[in-house]
Formats: C-alpha cells, structure tokens, sequence
C-alpha cells in the first residue's frame, strides 16, 4: 500500500496528570499510522477521546449536560506529545481553559474546533447526521486555496458584512439604514436647535424680571421668620405656663382635701374622748416623764410579785411532800413493819443475787472467747469479770446476814416527820399572807395614779398606759399634719399667682386676650410663611431653568456639532455605500471563484465516497452525490435516488463515515498533524461491512494518523487481519 503522509508529526503518547478520574497516567506510544486502543468497558476509552479534543481544543464547561471530566480537587490539565520519524518532539499542554494551549510547532494552525469536532471526533452518534454536508465540504475543499483564509469562510464573512450594512440594529454604525436615518435624526434637530433659539430671547427677559421679585420675597421672608420664631417661642412658654396653672391648682384642691380629712379625722377622735372616764381623761394628760415613771413602778411590781408567787409554789410543794411522807409512816407504824428495814432488805438480797449473776454470765462466755482466738485482753478481761461476780456475792451475803441496830424507833421517825409538815404549813401560810399583802399594795398604787380600772392586773395597767399615749400621739400628729398642709397651701397659692402673672404678661404683649388667639395668631404667620415660600420655590426653579437654559445656550455648541455631525454623517453614508458597492462587487467575483474551485475538486470527493460506499455495502448503493439544493444523495444499482434519513441506521452511519474518510483524504492542508479519533464506530456493522469500512479507515491510516477505540476483541482481531502493521495499545 502508497503511503502518502500529509505531515511528519505524529501523536506519540497522552499524558494525563488530572482528568476525570485518570490521574498521573501515560497512554501510548502511538504509531504514525493505524492505531487500535483496546479496552475493556469502563477502562477509560471515552475519557482518553476527550481528554485528546479537550487538550488541543478547551476542556468541556459545564452548560450542557455531558460529563465535563472535572476532578473534585484539582485542575484538569495534561499534555499531548507529537513526534517525528527523525526525532523531533513537539508538546501541546492546557491547564485552564483561560490559559490556552501551548503550540510551539503551529499544529494546530491548520484547523478550527468546529471542522474537527464535525469531520476528526468520531463516534456512533457523530455518525448519524452530518449537518449541511455541502457547506463542510466547501470549508475544507477550499482550504487548500493557497489564500490565508478559505475562501468559503472569506464569502461567509463577506456575506456577513453585506448584510451589516443593510443592518437596523443600533450597534451597527455604517449600516446604510441606520445612517440614513440618523441624517434624518440631525436634521430635524437642527431645525428645532433653530426654534429654541428665538424662544431664547423671551426668556432671557423673563429671568432679569424675576430677579427683583425674588429679592423682594426673600426679604419679607427673613421678616416673617423672625416674628414666628418670637412667637412661636412665646406661645410654647404659653402653653407650658398654662399646664403648670392647671396642675398647680389641680393640686390646691388636692390639698384642700386633705386638710378636710384631716380636721374630720381629729373631730371623730375628739368625739370619742368625750366619752371617756376621769382616769382615763388623767392618763391621757400625763407627761412623759410620769408616764415613765409609772412602767418603772410596774416593773418592780412585777418582778416582787412574781418572786412571791415562787415561794408559795415552792411552799406549797414542801408541804405535800412532808404531808406524803408523814401518811406513808402513818401506814407503815399501823401495820408493825417498818417500810424502810423492809425496803432495804428486799434491795440488797436483789443486788446480792442479780449483779453477781451478771458478771458471772459475761465472764465465762468471754473468757472461753478469748482463749479460742487467743486474745490476752479478752481473756483477761472475762477473768475478771469471774472474779469480780465472785467477790460481789461474798460481799452481798455478809451484808444480808449482818443485824441492822442503828435506825431510830418508829413512833420517834413519826413525831419528826409530823413535826416537819407543820413547820411547811406555816411557812405555806406566810407566803400566802405576803403575796396577798402585795396585792393590796398594787390595787392601792392603781387607786392613786388613776388605773383603778386594772384592778391588780400590771398587763391591763400597762394597756390603759398604752391607750393613753396613743391618744396623746394621735392629737399630736393631727396638728403636725395640719401645719404641713397649710404650708404647703401657701406655696401652691404663691405659685399659681405667679405663673398667672408672667402668661398675661406674655399675652399682653402678643395683643390676644387666650392662648386660643395666640395659637391662632402664630398659625396665621406659619400658613403664611408656607404661602411665601411656595411662591419662592417657584420663582426660584423658574429661574433656576432660566439660568441654566441662558448657560447651557451662551456655552453650548450643539448648534454648530449639529451641523458638523450632519456633514459627518454624510459623508460616513457615501464611504458606507461606496464599502457596500466593493463588497457586492467580491461577492460575486469570489463567489465565482469558489464554485470554479469546487468544480474542480468537490466531484474528487464524492467519487473518493462512492467508491467507498458502494465497497462497504457490496455494490448496493453505487454513488454519493450533491442535490441541486446542496443536499447528499446517494444513488443504488438500479439508479434509485434516495435521502440519507430514509436508509437504515447502520447503512446512514456508514454513508456519513465514507463522506467524512473522502473529505480527510481529500483536503490535505486540513488538520495535517492532527490525528482521526474514532470511537467504536463499527458496532452497528454487519460483519461484512465492518470488514469493509476498517479496510477504508486502513486506507485513511496512510495519509493521517488514525486511532480507533474499541471493546471488543473481534474488531482487534480483523485490523490486525487487515493491516499487519497496525500498533495496538491496550488499556489496563
């Protein structure tokens, strides 16, 4: 097979350091010629067809749906490396989109996005349409012109400009619509800019008029401010003189009332002393020092009777126990035992017997207790406890054996115990007759200081003393409260008469009767004022226009940029129309070129596709052809015509894979150093013509560079079949 390669460069390995979720990987080497990456399903086929297109071409954003390969920390970003047979290496690299790709060896110059990603990036569905054939085929047809630019681009953007300069939209300055209407626009101003003009001069009278009147105004305005400003001031002190009135005499009355409470109050305490008896009325008039020198006396009434009271209980207490003692003996004399020899008796034969007993029971359990655990200290201590028990009983039974021979006789005990409940009963009867005394004593000092109505009772003396001073309080306090108020009175009387005098003063001078007036009077000079100041404002945004309309006219220069924007405006309207002449004038004539060209190498191209159609579908369908409205057509063995979008899926793709093979060969100064990226294109291929179409991407392989992403073993298999020296690079 001729190999006829467009360009020494050829891609030689990815290198990915961030894109999608490929970090750090190398892909390759790839050969100059036929290339077959293989791969099982998600090992990275598609994200390597895209890193490739995002490298030379801007990473995918994110405005559409499709997956934009973005890590979720890091840049995307990568390098392609290109290389020669004679060892040069050239390097295309991107990180950000705004940096742009570095292309120190120009690859890239040769193409635009739009015509690799339509005729370079292939896959199943780039291969179901190929919108407006004829116009890509013209692109790339005539790239090869020998011009800087291809001469369709050059006729679009001719047509482009023609339609600008028949253009209404208002950011397209030589459009011939818009400067004609703009003319339009100048030269009505000018005639207007000439009525203004004359209406100038009436207001220019009209403002040397005002000025006086304005003078005038602002001087009868001071004036007025200053007379509101006085009077308003006085009728606020007005007003605030006429509020202390009211609550000055608000509380007069106040006053007046409870001087009335005060003098009812004292007359109902006063009726009720009336009523009172002599003592009481006495008591009442006491001085302090009597007063207290009667508590003093009370006092030590209370402390001598209590301490009577005392000795009687203390009196009467000894003479119920001598009394009981005497009785018991009494009884015990009758029946001929004596109570205490029986008494004593009974106790020590209990203390002989119980106390030893005791001891002797603790002892021995303690002493056994103790051996067992080996205690000395509690061995010891039940020891004696033993002994103890032992020498109390000794001591118990020589005291119950001994006679007793030294208590007195019974009827001797009798006598004294007779004796000593007589001495407590006349000591009892003493202390009553002193505590009675006493009583006398009291009822006799009560008599003579007035408190006969406590009879011998101190509490209820102390009560009546209590009342007494309550009532000499009360008469006391009344007079103080009373002399207060009445003080207070002539305060509020000085200040009403006052304050009364400075109002009418300050209504004397305003000239009005009630602040009702002044109030009216300083409202009349406000509505006034609002009046004058109107009229002023008035006056002054008259003026104010006047003004600046007379400045604006003596500084403006409208009137003459009118007239030079006019000549302007002409004169861009004839280099606009003459632009608009030439640019007809190149339509046609590149037009004419252009379908020249095309003549001579668009029938190339689609006899390149028919020969490669009719291959791939065994003869079925013969020809690849342009309608007379620039559509594709393809022609069978029987010279049926029919439209792409009526074939089966399989045969459109394979249609619009053989235009796109005969365009690649076809235009050689396209794209020279860019590799075919075709992404398991052959799926939807009988075997045959997936036979058929791997021999035209074989074909296509010795003009450019061609790599061919797939799945599936058996595609490997049959390029290596078909083309002994494909280099096939797998993907792990």
């Amino acid at each position: 097979m001729r190999i006829r390669r467009l360009s020494p460069w050829h891609l030689e390995r990815m290198s990915i350091d961030s894109f999608g979720k490929m970090t750090d990987a190398s892909v390759g080497p790839f050969a100059p010629g036929m290339n077959v990456v293989f791969g099982k399903n998600e090992s990275g086929k598609t994200t390597l067809n895209s890193f490739a297109t995002g490298v030379m071409f801007g990473w995918p954003d994110g405005r559409s749906h499709a997956n934009t390969y973005k890590p979720e920390n890091a840049e995307r970003s990568g390098k392609l490396l290109f290389a020669t047979d004679d060892g040069r290496q050239a390097v295309l690299a991107r990180t950000r989109n705004a940096d742009g790709v570095t292309d120190d060896q120009g690859l890239l110059d040769d193409i635009d996005v739009s015509t690799y990603q339509t005729v370079f990036a292939l896959d199943s569905d780039e291969l179901l349409s190929l919108d407006d054939a004829g116009a890509v085929t013209s692109r790339l047809l005539t790239a090869g012109a020998g011009t800087a630019v291809s001469p369709v681009l050059a006729l679009r953007e001719i047509d482009a400009r023609i339609a600008s300069y028949t253009s209404k939209a208002a950011g397209v300055e030589h459009s011939i619509t818009n400067l004609t209407t703009r003319l339009s626009a100048v030269e009505a101003q000018i005639d207007e800019a000439q009525r203004e003009a004359a209406g100038l001069i009436a207001e220019r009278r009209e403002y040397e008029a005002l000025e006086p009147a304005r003078a005038e105004l602002a001087r009868e305005h001071d004036e007025l401010n200053a007379l509101i400003e006085g009077r308003s001031a006085d009728l606020s002190l007005v007003q605030k003189l006429e509020h202390q009135i009211a609550e000055l005499e608000e509380q007069r009355l106040e006053l007046d009332a409870k001087l009335d409470d005060i003098d009812a109050e004292e007359q109902r305490i006063a009726a009720l002393g009336e009523a009172i008896t002599d003592d009481q009325a006495a008591l009442r008039d006491l001085s302090a020092a009597e007063e207290r020198a009667i508590r003093d006396t009370l006092e030590d009434f209370q402390v001598e009777r209590d301490r009577l009271m005392n000795a009687v209980d203390y009196a009467k207490r000894d003479v119920k126990d001598s009394t009981a003692a005497y009785e018991v003996l009494a009884e015990s004399a009758a029946q001929g035992v004596p109570t205490a020899t029986r008494t004593k008796t009974a106790g020590q034969m209990a203390l002989s017997i119980i106390l030893p007993a005791i001891a002797l029971v603790a002892g021995i359990p303690t002493t056994i207790y103790g051996a067992s655990i080996a205690s000395l200290s509690i061995t010891a201590f039940g020891i004696f406890l033993v002994l103890a028990a032992l020498v109390m009983g000794a001591a118990a039974l020589v005291v119950a054996l001994r006679p007793d021979t030294s208590g007195p006789t019974v009827e001797q005990r009798l006598e004294d115990a007779r004796w000593v409940m007589l001495q407590d009963q006349k000591k009892l009867d003493a202390c009553e007759a002193e505590l009675s005394e006493m009583g006398e004593r009291i009822a006799s000092y009560f008599h003579f200081n007035h408190l006969s109505s406590a009879g011998r009772s101190l509490r209820r003396a102390r009560s009546l003393l209590d009342d007494a001073r309550e009532l000499r309080a009360g008469s006391a306090l009344f007079n103080q409260q009373r002399q207060g108020v009445q003080a207070q009175i002539a305060v509020v009387d000085e200040n009403i008469a006052r304050t009364h005098a400075q109002r009418d003063e300050l209504l004397e001078d305003a000239g009005v009767a009630d602040v009702t007036a002044f109030e009216a009077l300083v409202a009349d000079a406000i509505e006034r004022r609002r009046q004058m100041m109107a009229e002023a404002e008035r006056m002054d945004t008259r003026s104010g226009e006047l003004a600046q309309r007379l400045a604006q006219a003596r500084e403006s220069s409208s009137f003459a940029e009118l007239k030079q924007e006019r000549a302007a405006v002409r004169c861009r309207l004839a280099e606009s129309k003459r632009d608009y002449a030439s640019l007809l004038l190149a339509r046609r004539n590149l037009s004419a070129a252009i379908a020249q060209w095309e003549s001579q190498s668009q029938p190339e191209v689609y006899r390149l596709a028919s020969r490669l159609f009719e291959d791939m579908t065994d003869g079925m369908w013969v020809q690849v052809r342009l309608s007379a409205s620039n559509e594709v057509q393809v022609v069978n063995g029987r010279g049926d015509v029919r439209d792409p979008m009526l074939l089966s899926l399989g045969t459109r793709q394979q249609l619009y894979l053989c235009l796109r093979i005969a365009l690649l060969m076809s235009v050689g100064d396209v794209g020279r150093a860019v590799p075919v990226l075709a992404d398991d294109i052959l799926v939807n291929f009988d075997a045959e013509r997936r036979r058929a179409a791997a021999r035209a991407l074989i074909e296509l392989s010795t003009m450019r560079q061609v790599l061919l992403f797939t799945c599936h073993e058996e595609v490997v298999e049959l390029i290596c079949e078909l083309d002994t020296g494909v280099n096939v690079v797998s993907l792990s």
